[in-house]
């Protein structure tokens, strides 16, 4: 405080982080494909052979604020000063793909990945620097006595000093250069929010708010320019076609040794880089809410509240080393092929402006009464993006995507959308003599995450190089399709099971477009406050989902493993009839997804707080 209307906070810090992830396991990660789109899986896991990640942080914060008349003034700068130190080596050890336990057996796989340094560190990491400097300034406005204003406008500058190597190769092939990346990037976040008692009473108020928004940086996602520039690393994979035979001749001989693993197959090396575009700009929305609290009698407040966000800025990835062939195929997707075989991929980061969410929200809740709280609401969530960005790799957010077109992806229904949830909770508080005592329920129903429907692991239909990520054309009718492993009238039952197969007849489903089963979770805590005067000692006993305990066959969380369904294999078009020869894997609509294990089974748990 430096007077009585004068207030600065000045904070400097300094936080080290050092995260390793490693395991005892050395042995090449080995899957073995089963009948029914199944497989085993065993040795290191491929993304854990070389993989840690050192930050060094240095954040200056300070804040003056300061009051005149009925303005409360705030200027402030937030700082951050980041050393990253990241190492990333997937398939260390190798990866080997087996079509059957046969070809296991035989020591022959079917796909083979392998990557390793290039220079005299068998650990290259990728080290970069990055710096954000924030300044910011609002104000607190109290425009009357029942309607407060408050705005604002904050500016970041994000500033990459170090350039990544060169390749000239890529430059010639695609056009740009590895070194070439937003040096800096200025983000403007202007914001306006108020508050208005219409009434003048304390019973109601109308809030809301408009402005632009951005979160902490995934730097993750830059990282990968500096650590796949096609100079330090090779990143080598070999897969046969689905319709070559896996023999003594054709097949890919095991290594179990993970030191020696062949860093050539047949000849053949190949390579990936990832890319930002040099125009790219960090992740921002356009975000607006409004809502309504209203005092209803008996202390239960009410509150509506919608809140809309609109993608300004988001990322979006293509690969530079796939070009379309003019032609379509399985339900009019577009075929495309490599532009050179000395790459798998050239994965460019870049930006879409598409991408928007609306939440509706309703509450109910009544302030604590004679001992007794409680509170329900509602969420109804219309969510839709084009890449969720769950993966720290430029490859997995390009490839690990479902669509028609992945050049052009479009939007599609959020990843982690739940679209409704309903919520409840209660408290009563009683007194047993000097030992007080609380008892609660908590109560949550919510619809499952969005699925896709896609052709099995092991298919690429589109000629993209990617498998497993193309979605499944359903069939009009028994005339398109030669079925393999299930006869039509099974195959079409299961069609007819899952509304977003049903409704797509004829056509590509959409990506997302499945849902989940509803869960439903209650559970129970009964907490006591011992009389002890030195200590505040408080034991607890919880019982987690209760529905479980009541009902083995209830309290189930069910999803779909990696947020996709993958029912058939597509065997090519028979050339004497023009039908689509489809494999059949399951019809059993329970196959479509996994049980959660652990929140599935009812649990307790006893503690014991004390607070000096």
């Amino acid at each position: 405080m430096i007077g009585s209307d004068l207030f600065n906070e000045a904070r400097i810090g300094f936080t080290q982080v050092k995260t390793l992830r490693d395991g005892p396991t050395r042995f090449p990660t080995t899957q073995v494909d089963l009948p029914g789109g199944v497989s085993l899986e065993a040795g290191r896991e491929r993304f854990s052979t070389a993989n840690s990640l050192d930050q060094d942080i240095l954040e200056i914060n300070d804040d003056l604020t300061f009051v005149r008349g009925n303005h409360t003034w705030t200027i402030g700068t937030h700082n951050e000063l980041f050393k990253f130190k990241n190492l990333f080596i997937r398939d260390a050890f190798g990866f080997y793909n087996f079509r059957s336990l046969a070809d296991f057996a035989a020591g022959l796989a079917d796909s083979y990945e392998h990557s390793f340094s290039l220079t005299s560190n068998p650990l290259q990491p990728a080290e970069f620097d990055v710096q954000q400097f924030g300044l910011y300034g609002g104000d607190l406005l109290r425009l009357r006595d029942n309607l407060t204003i408050n705005y604002g406008v904050r500016f970041d500058l994000l500033r990459l000093p170090d350039a990544p190597t060169n390749n000239p190769q890529v430059q010639s092939l695609f056009g740009f250069k590895t070194n070439d990346i937003p040096s800096s990037n200025l983000i403007l976040s202007p914001r306006i929010g108020f508050n208005w008692d219409p009434q003048r009473e304390g019973k109601s108020q109308l809030r809301g708010g408009l402005g632009v928004f951005s979160g902490r940086t995934p730097y993750v996602w830059v990282s990968n320019a500096y650590g796949n520039t096609g100079i330090e690393f090779q990143r080598l994979r070999s897969t046969l076609s689905s319709s070559t035979a896996v023999t003594p001749k054709t097949g890919i001989p095991f290594v179990a040794n993970p030191d020696q693993q062949p860093k050539t197959v047949g000849g053949s090396v190949t390579n990936e880089v990832a890319l930002i575009d040099p125009n790219f700009e960090m992740p921002t929305v356009w975000r607006s809410n409004l809502a309504y609290d209203y005092q209803l009698p008996f202390g239960i407040l009410a509150s509506a509240e919608v809140t809309y966000s609109q993608v300004e800025k988001d990322i979006q990835y293509q690969n530079l080393n796939l070009q379309k062939t003019g032609k379509t195929v399985v339900g009019g997707r577009p075929e495309y092929t490599r532009i050179s075989s000395a790459y798998t991929g050239a994965y460019f980061l870049t930006n879409t402006s598409d991408g928007d969410a609306t939440t509706f929200a309703l509450e109910l809740r009544q302030r604590a009464h004679k001992g007794f709280f409680w509170n329900a609401g509602y969420i109804h969530t219309d969510a839709n993006e084009v890449y969720p960005g769950t993966s720290s790799q430029a490859s997995s957010n390009f490839n690990n995507v479902s669509v028609i077109d992945p050049q052009d992806p479009g939007t599609h229904p959020a990843t982690f959308a739940v679209e409704h949830r309903f919520t409840g909770s209660a408290a009563y508080r009683f007194d047993m003599g000097p030992v007080g005592s609380t008892l609660s329920i908590y109560f949550n129903r919510q619809s499952g995450r969005p699925y896709s429907t896609t052709f099995s692991s092991n298919t690429d239909v589109n000629g993209d190089g990617v498998f497993g990520n193309d979605l499944l054309y359903v069939p009009a009718s028994e005339s398109e399709v030669i079925l393999t492993g299930a006869t039509w009238a099974q195959f079409n039952s299961y069609i007819e099971s899952d509304p977003s197969l049903k409704n797509a007849r004829g056509r590509i489903v959409g990506a997302n477009e499945g849902s989940s089963p509803w869960s439903t979770q209650v559970d129970l805590r009964w907490a006591v406050d011992l009389p002890i005067k030195a200590v505040r000692v408080q034991l607890t006993a919880d019982i987690l989902n209760v529905l479980n305990l009541i009902d083995s066959d209830e309290g189930l969380f069910q999803y779909a493993r990696f947020g996709e369904v993958s029912p058939v294999r597509f065997n090519g078009v028979d050339p004497a009839t023009g039908k689509l020869r489809y494999q059949v894997f399951f019809t059993d609509p329970a196959r479509r997804f996994d049980t959660d294990d652990v929140r599935s089974r009812w649990r307790a748990k006893l503690g014991l707080r004390v607070r000096f």
